[in-house]
């Protein structure tokens, strides 16, 4: 579907794609990610691939094009720490309501201080209380009719607003972390060395669009001579 609204030199713009993606793309991955997290590294491994696939389609990027470099582009954290977010909301949204359902999930047991788990298949509890203090969230006040008056939306939006923006602090840290680190997209990193949830570079037409995307993550249809010239103009600048 993306392919058929842009190509290299015509089509939707780059913010247009990624609002296809996140609403009828990653809205589909996102389903059940609380619960399927706990799948084995391979199995997650094939979601990376489609995001991976669908930003170079919306960046109109070149293939071999690292990863990492079109997430820091496009504004789109791994699925990793989007999970490990939606993960922490969902822990949030548990301990604000009382005597939720599910409030057993986040119920310290021995196995979460003394079972042996690969990482990245940690329990739900373990991943939400590296993440968040459970101990400092607020709770709905009780109504004197609950099944009639449920807590609205709005009220736990209000409640959990420091807390969600902490969450969000907190997997852009890591994001971070990891990108300083990687040991891809050095040519990229240069340019933009912080991350964030914003998109970073956007102009029209499109075709002008992918040009220049496609230098500043260093992969272009360019001879050696010329990729270096353009690095030391950007230099220069």
């Amino acid at each position: 579907m993306l392919r058929v609204m842009a190509g290299a030199r015509w089509g939707a713009s780059k913010t247009t794609l990624l609002t296809v993606y996140k609403a009828l793309i990653r809205s589909v991955i996102d389903y059940g990610s609380e619960a399927y997290n706990t799948a084995s590294i391979s199995t997650k491994a094939k979601l990376d691939v489609i995001q991976a696939k669908a930003l170079r389609i919306c960046c109109g990027a070149m293939i071999g094009t690292p990863t990492s470099a079109l997430q820091v582009e496009c504004g789109q954290p791994p699925l990793e720490f989007w999970r490990q977010r939606m993960m922490a909301d969902y822990g949030l949204k548990i301990s604000c309501v009382p005597n939720h359902p599910t409030t057993e999930i986040l119920t310290d047991k021995w196995t979460h201080h003394y079972g042996k788990f690969a990482r990245g298949r940690e329990p739900f509890g373990s991943v939400v209380k590296e993440i968040i203090q459970i101990r400092d969230i607020p709770t709905v006040p009780p109504a004197a009719c609950p099944w009639k008056y449920p807590a609205t939306q709005g009220q736990l939006a209000r409640l959990l607003f420091k807390s969600k923006r902490k969450v969000k602090k907190k997997i852009i840290e890591q994001w971070q972390e990891r990108w300083d680190y990687s040991s891809t997209g050095d040519f990229h990193r240069e340019m933009n060395p912080m991350v964030s949830y914003k998109l970073k570079f956007h102009t029209n037409p499109r075709a002008t669009d992918v040009q220049i995307t496609r230098l500043h993550l260093g992969h272009v249809k360019l001879k050696n001579t010329l990729l270096h010239y353009w690095i030391s103009y950007r230099s220069k600048l």
